[in-house]
């Protein structure tokens, strides 16, 4: 429960900050769209605060060895006035339920929902790896692990984003395909920065865990669990490539209705691939969040 619950509520939050975010920069969008995305946003919002719940008790249970609610208060109330880990909670809860009301009462949203779901998204970071730190190996892990999960945030969600846009296109030419067309070769330059920024926070964060060795990486479930995720990784720099260099031109090149729903369909088959592997890659994250190094 503990992984699943963690996989979950990391996707939910990087698809409120990264859908919003995306949605923010994009311009000329008509209100059916728009009201997609606030509706998409809306049960990122929702299933963020459900799943930050049952991460909660999953781990309170986990640390008591036990599920019995009497007997699990106690500690709940003292991570949620005395920890770092409850007041982040406390912190991603009460963002995601303003983000809820902006996300329908403002007409501008993007930004303002966009700021609270980074906030929400950063508190995860106090239930990682770098909290446990301390001197400059703290001062440089969390703020790595924060950046790290904006980086991931904005990939994930643009990856939906560019999914909803690819299947409203299809079958249809013209504002739509070029949305989606212009849409694509923006974000592959902003995808660049994207993973430039997880590589090297990745690589901060492994040396903050693992120190400058990688001996015996195979030997551990962390380890073996860290490998997993670096391939799925690799493939999904492989299909971002592709996209980049291959299908979002061809879809802006594109000049008549054939070539154009074809390559609205290379697109949408690599969008839909990509985004499968990032939510396995996200799982796998969940997983090594619950692992330490050596076990």
């Amino acid at each position: 429960m503990t992984v699943a619950a963690r996989g979950g509520l990391y996707t939910a939050l990087m698809l409120v900050f990264g859908m919003s975010l995306f949605r923010a920069r994009l311009v000329s969008v008509d209100h059916r769209l728009d009201g997609r995305f606030r509706v998409i946003v809306a049960t990122a919002i929702i299933a963020g605060q459900f799943l930050s719940v049952v991460a909660f008790v999953a781990m309170v249970a986990n640390m008591t060895g036990t599920t019995a609610f009497a007997a699990n208060m106690p500690i709940v109330r003292t991570l949620l006035s005395q920890m770092a880990v409850g007041y982040a909670a406390i912190a991603r809860i009460a963002a995601l339920m303003l983000s809820l009301v902006l996300v329908f009462m403002l007409r501008r949203w993007a930004w303002p929902v966009t700021i609270l779901g980074a906030l929400a998204l950063a508190s995860v970071a106090w239930s990682g790896h770098g909290v446990m730190d301390s001197g400059w190996r703290g001062a440089l892990h969390l703020p790595a692990d924060i950046v790290h999960l904006f980086a991931a945030g904005a990939w994930i969600g643009a990856l939906l984003s560019l999914l909803v846009l690819a299947i409203r296109s299809r079958g249809r030419q013209g504002g739509e395909a070029a949305l989606l067309g212009s849409a694509s070769v923006a974000f592959a330059s902003t995808g660049t920065v994207i993973v430039g920024a997880i590589v090297v926070t990745g690589i901060v964060n492994y040396l903050c865990i693992a120190g400058p060795t990688v001996q015996g990486i195979a030997r551990s479930t962390w380890g073996l669990v860290l490998l997993a995720k670096l391939s799925v990784f690799a493939l999904m720099l492989a299909l971002a490539a592709a996209n980049r260099y291959r299908f979002a031109p061809r879809l802006a090149a594109a000049r008549d209705a054939f070539t154009t729903h074809a390559a609205i369909a290379h697109l949408r088959r690599s969008l839909w691939i990509e985004m499968s592997l990032g939510l396995t890659a996200l799982l796998l994250v969940g997983w090594l969040g619950t692992l330490a190094p050596d076990a």
